[in-house]
């Protein structure tokens, strides 16, 4: 299974994968604002891909505090027995890089941000608004708020690394998570 995924009651239908879900949700839903809105849905999949195939340097960042989200002890098992063989067998708690190589590990995550935004801007082109594809927040820019806003939790607002992704390209990425937070819903 993937998540994220979703139960509609309205239509009994359950969808997983957040590009299938978004599909679904502008499709089952016509009068509401489209995630992809007409002749957006390749350049915005795109960006996805970039964001994915970027952003690997991050978590050796954050995968120890990661694990520390997970509070059931059967998940907690799963998720370290998983993400350490992804890490090379490393124990998470030694995958967060240390004295030198942090700071030549952590410019590879600004860069990759950098460049994430460079994407977003072309992939943006000419449409006005301050939202991929207009004045109304599109699939992409949803699932960079909802990545932000996860390194938020996991680090903690305070946490100077988060504080530093915040700041990047004269703080664009504080600014979206701000501008997400009257959608936040935690249970």
């Amino acid at each position: 299974y993937t998540l994220p995924a979703i139960h509609d009651p309205n239509t009994s239908k359950s969808i997983a994968d957040s590009i299938p879900i978004g599909e679904y949700l502008d499709s089952a839903y016509p009068d509401t604002p489209k995630l992809f809105p007409e002749g957006s849905k390749a350049k915005q999949v795109a960006f996805i891909d970039a964001l994915l195939g970027r952003l690997s340097p991050l978590w050796q960042f954050t995968i120890a505090d990661s694990h520390a989200m997970v509070t059931d002890p059967e998940g907690a098992a799963y998720f370290r027995r998983t993400r350490e063989a992804m890490f090379g067998g490393s124990k998470l708690e030694d995958v967060r890089p240390k004295g030198d190589n942090a700071k030549v590990e952590w410019a590879k995550v600004k860069a990759a941000f950098e460049g994430l935004h460079t994407v977003w801007l072309e992939g943006k082109g000419e449409s006005d608004g301050p939202y991929f594809t207009g004045s109304q927040p599109a699939f992409v820019d949803i699932a960079l708020a909802a990545l932000l806003q996860s390194l938020k939790r996991i680090l903690g607002p305070q946490n100077e690394l988060y504080k530093d992704i915040a700041s990047w390209n004269d703080g664009w990425w504080g600014k979206l998570v701000d501008d997400f937070e009257k959608y936040e819903v935690f249970t």
